[in-house]
């Protein structure tokens, strides 16, 4: 048994180092993760995903539960 969750929405790459958009994604990212920084290599990237669909599906438990959620977007 297992745990899918399923998002639909946009998500956009950051790979240019030099960015102020990356500098601030890393910035933040690994000041709330420190411990992942080790794994950080000359070609890590950002992924900001802004999801407007989700589904929850949970098949661990008796019967299966599921939740499903449109997200409004912010104007």
């Amino acid at each position: 048994s297992e745990k899918n969750i399923q998002i639909d929405g946009t998500a956009t790459l950051f790979e240019d180092i030099s960015s102020v958009d990356f500098q601030q994604l890393d910035e933040f990212f690994f000041t709330q993760n420190p411990d992942a920084r080790k794994f950080k290599t000359d070609d890590s990237v950002f992924i900001v995903m802004k999801p407007t669909w989700y589904r929850l599906l949970d098949l661990t438990v008796l019967p299966p539960t599921e939740e499903e959620k449109t997200i409004e977007m912010a104007s």
